[in-house]
């Protein structure tokens, strides 16, 4: 299931040491509560779990470096310039961040009936909040799976009030005001993508990113097999049988 402090402290040594020869940048220690977060995330049986270190950089479109093998699409920079996507979205912030790297299986024969792996404790919540109306289940959808990642808004999942997806394993978590939980930007989805999990855009589902398109609109992703990380924008309370999500931990207080 997820990791433990002890293989949390070996990939956190793996990265900084990584992370130095490739870009020439020193990486800070994580706060210890990166670990103790971990932790409870592993007990809890939410979703299995990496520490990564996104450093800050800035991406722009033909960037090379060591170990990229799916650049990001030309359209995201075009639509940063034009001001439809917030400015200073092609930055990466320079924090740590617990990631979710739970595989999700393609859909096949039952469109829509795919699931994430690894992720029970998750899976439990979601069907919870569908129970309570929290999560919309639409009449013609009935035969998706309470638990599933798919067939939620990405409102439903990061809004603002009680009883989204997001507040919601935040509670579990009993997070601070200075660590925040939501799907990741499209930044460091495709960076961590590159960095150690090419898989992510080795599949024919879509995942949802937190950054915004013009007003009431998010971006998300799909990769259909080695190459970009193709991305487009819809609604944020759209929901799709093959649009699902993963989570992040971002520890906002700065690291020693």
């Amino acid at each position: 299931m997820a990791l433990g402090v002890e293989d949390a402290e070996k990939l956190v040594a793996t990265q900084r040491q990584a992370i130095s020869e490739f870009f020439g940048l020193k990486v800070s220690f994580p706060p210890d509560r990166l670990f103790e977060v971990a932790d409870k995330i592993r007990k809890e049986k939410l979703f299995k779990a990496e520490p990564f270190y996104l450093p800050k950089l800035h991406f722009s479109v033909g960037l090379q470096y060591q170990g990229l093998k799916a650049p990001l699409a030309p359209w995201f920079f075009e639509q940063i310039r034009e001001g439809n996507i917030v400015k200073g979205s092609d930055w990466l912030p320079g924090r740590w961040v617990i990631f979710d790297i739970s595989k999700v299986s393609d859909y096949k024969r039952y469109y829509g009936r795919q699931m994430y792996r690894d992720s029970v404790g998750l899976e439990a919540i979601l069907a919870g909040l569908r129970d309570q109306g929290k999560i919309k289940v639409p009449d013609d959808c009935k035969d998706i799976s309470r638990n599933s990642r798919f067939l939620i808004s990405a409102d439903e999942i990061d809004g603002e009030e009680n009883g989204s997806v997001s507040k919601t394993v935040a509670s579990i978590l009993s997070l601070r005001s200075d660590e925040l939980v939501r799907t990741p930007s499209y930044i460091a989805f495709s960076y961590i993508t590159n960095l150690a999990h090419p898989e992510f855009c080795q599949t024919n589902t879509w995942e949802w990113f937190a950054d915004k398109y013009k007003q009431d609109n998010r971006l998300y992703g799909v990769g259909f097999g080695p190459g970009l990380v193709a991305i487009d924008a819809r609604p944020s309370n759209d929901r799709n049988r093959a649009l699902g999500f993963r989570l992040q931990v971002s520890f906002l207080a700065k690291a020693a």
